[in-house]
């Protein structure tokens, strides 16, 4: 179990707790009210004496309106479970086939957004963020973002899309991380399950990688970065680079990613990534059958603003 499962099994436990704790705390106010109890007293009389259904309906019907007159309804009383597909049980069965429930999908999601670490980029989409003027100034960067959104409606329902990587290229302070961040919002706000890494963090999870001879726990840990339907990696190139892990890593990763998509940022030439991650690794992003890239220029706009 990886630490998004992890997360989301915490918080889809808490939520659950909170759902029957809610319950029962409605049902404690009932049992306390006197004119609830014994017309409830009195429903149980009637049916051990087998008394007539048409009795029994109108003892139902009291204790009915007795509920709503102090605010509540049958329904929310009966109703213990945080999700009403599933009954809590986090599996549906879909062709004789045990399946995730949506509930617990959307809770790995919500823990992927958790880890992430994005730059404060609350809006999801460009206009609105940045002046018109720099949009006119700095076309390429609503381009960036619109190529990129055209990618996840591509996506297939099981976060498989055909085209698989995208690559932002461009020297410092070009919009490159402002780009994907604002893309991530978007992901966000459709419910996509996505994950935005820095390069920094992803040599850090390379290395818990191999610091264990557990084979189950290294799955979990690589998991991180192959379960999610599209994977940010922001400034590659920038982390710290350790002998006979980053590239065997970095390939495994591209190479495991290959019906998924993949985003990347980066100051590096392709030669100088190819220099670095190998051959194999250029080869899977800069196929144009697979993805593209795009190259943001113009002067650090974070010291013009």
């Amino acid at each position: 179990m990886n630490i998004f499962q992890r997360n989301a099994a915490a918080n889809l436990a808490e939520k659950r707790q909170q759902k029957r704790d809610s319950a029962q705390k409605k049902f404690d106010i009932l049992t306390k009210d006197a004119a609830y109890s014994s017309t409830r007293a009195e429903l149980f009389d009637a049916v051990l004496a087998a008394r007539a259904p048409s009795d029994i309906e109108k003892i139902n019907k009291k204790l009915s309106q007795r509920v709503a007159k102090l605010g509540f309804s049958n329904e929310e009383l009966q109703e213990r479970n945080y999700c009403k597909k599933c009954q809590d049980s986090g599996t549906l069965f879909s062709d004789g086939k045990a399946v995730q429930c949506g509930c617990v999908k959307t809770a790995i999601a919500e823990a992927a957004y958790g880890a992430s670490m994005t730059p404060d980029t609350a809006e999801n989409s460009f206009r609105g963020f940045i002046t018109e003027q720099l949009i006119s100034e700095r076309p390429e960067l609503d381009l960036t973002y619109r190529m990129l959104s055209s990618f996840v409606e591509m996506l297939d329902g099981k976060g498989r899309t055909p085209l698989n990587y995208f690559t932002v290229m461009g020297a410092t302070g070009t919009g490159k991380t402002l780009a994907v961040s604002v893309f991530f919002n978007k992901l966000k706000a459709e419910g996509v399950f996505s994950y935005f890494i820095s390069a920094a963090t992803l040599a850090q999870t390379f290395s818990r990688s191999v610091s264990t001879y557990n084979a189950a726990e290294i799955a979990d840990i690589m998991s991180e970065l192959t379960s999610p339907e599209v994977l940010i990696v922001d400034d590659l190139g920038a982390e710290t680079f350790f002998d006979n892990v980053t590239r065997p890593k970095m390939q495994e990763i591209i190479e495991a990613r290959k019906e998924k998509l993949t985003v990347i940022t980066t100051n590096l030439s392709p030669k100088q990534l190819e220099t670095r991650y190998g051959e194999r690794f250029i080869s899977r992003v800069f196929d144009t059958k697979k993805g593209g890239k795009v190259r943001l220029s113009g002067a650090d706009f974070r010291l013009e603003r």
